[in-house]
């Protein structure tokens, strides 16, 4: 084998051990990240709604106090 060959295929072996180390930890990466996706979103939208809430009763109070 030349040694062009013999680089190439170190490379390509190279290639397919990170290819299958990825195969088996992009799994758990894929699932962490829509883990931590599903609760940011969850977050945000806990947020949101307490923030709208608190305006709800925010206005409520002003207009009983507008009232009385």
């Amino acid at each position: 084998m030349c040694l062009d060959c013999h680089f190439v295929v170190m490379v390509l072996l190279c290639v397919r051990g990170i290819m299958l180390t990825f195969e088996f930890i992009w799994p758990l990466i894929d699932s962490m990240i829509c883990y931590r996706m599903f609760w940011s979103i969850a977050g945000f939208f806990s947020q949101f709604w307490g923030l709208n809430l608190q305006i709800e009763v925010f206005y409520k109070l002003q207009f009983a106090k507008a009232e009385g």
